[in-house]
């Protein structure tokens, strides 16, 4: 009834939807909506299991659509074809600022796809893929394309089984991505080595203002906090960038160790992660 709807509606610019369970069904029917429709501007179906079967239709209707800005589609059960589906359709759409695909398993497939799309959309800004078992293949796509990009601003990867060698090959993309603001990376599993590359490549990067490192374990946070002289570098680079921005008349930033309920942030104030 709402794809129906939503088809001939030139009026409606927000609908939220979230955890009703409108299924695979219901995300075919908005997707097939989303071809026709020229008004809405947010959609929110978090929570609404449409998995590969209503991921495909939306993909192909954002194809078509272009008016919709933000797309919240956490929490969807939507596996590698769907997310290939999305993928596919950030190539072509030029209006979608805002994308929330956490807590999916798109796996290795739809991170590659959507590492692809972003060596040619140009209307991206905020991309959250945590929780995605994009691991090392759909790193490396995402890492070649911020060598390229010029649009994104906000990027969440925690929790994508990403390695040492993964967080090197995103370290050598901040060498050169000029655009990137925040950034979000789970620690476990990089070690320490994948950190350092990190940090070490905020020394060429002057964009990014939030760095946030999630970990779940005490004792690897202290390990990290105990690296000679690597969170004052971590603050000195943010704290620099920071009066760049401010140069510049921009928001400024943080960067943050989230552990559990912790957070310890640098910059003017610390924040939860939220969605994000």
């Amino acid at each position: 009834a709402v794809g129906s709807a939503l088809k001939h509606n030139t009026t409606l610019q927000t609908l939220e939807l979230p955890w009703i369970n409108i299924g695979p069904r219901g995300g075919e029917s908005i997707g097939e909506a989303l071809k026709q429709n020229t008004g809405l501007i947010h959609l929110n179906l978090r929570g609404n299991y449409i998995g590969n079967y209503g991921a495909i239709s939306i993909g192909n209707g954002l194809k078509e659509n272009k008016t919709l800005q933000t797309l919240d589609l956490m929490r969807n059960n939507i596996c590698p074809k769907g997310g290939a589906s999305i993928g596919e359709a950030l190539k072509q759409n030029n209006t979608l600022t805002a994308l929330t695909l956490q807590y999916n398993q798109i796996g290795r497939t739809g991170g590659k796809a959507i590492g692809a799309a972003l060596k040619e959309n140009k209307s991206l800004r905020e991309l959250n893929l945590g929780h995605n078992f994009i691991g090392p293949e759909g790193t490396k796509h995402i890492a070649e394309a911020l060598k390229i990009n010029s649009t994104l601003l906000v990027l969440n990867l925690a929790w994508n089984k990403i390695r040492s060698e993964d967080a090197s090959r995103i370290a050598d993309a901040l060498k050169v991505n000029t655009t990137l603001k925040s950034l979000v990376i789970y620690i476990e599993g990089i070690g320490l080595q994948g950190l350092n590359d990190l940090v070490e490549s905020l020394e060429r990067n002057f964009a990014l203002t939030k760095f946030t490192l999630h970990s779940c374990y005490k004792s690897y946070t202290e390990l990290i906090y105990g690296l000679s002289g690597l969170e004052n570098k971590m603050g000195n680079y943010i704290h620099r960038n920071q009066l760049v921005e401010e140069e510049r008349g921009l928001r400024t930033g943080e960067l943050s160790f989230h552990e559990r309920s912790r957070v310890l942030a640098f910059g003017q104030s610390s924040s939860g992660s939220g969605a994000w």
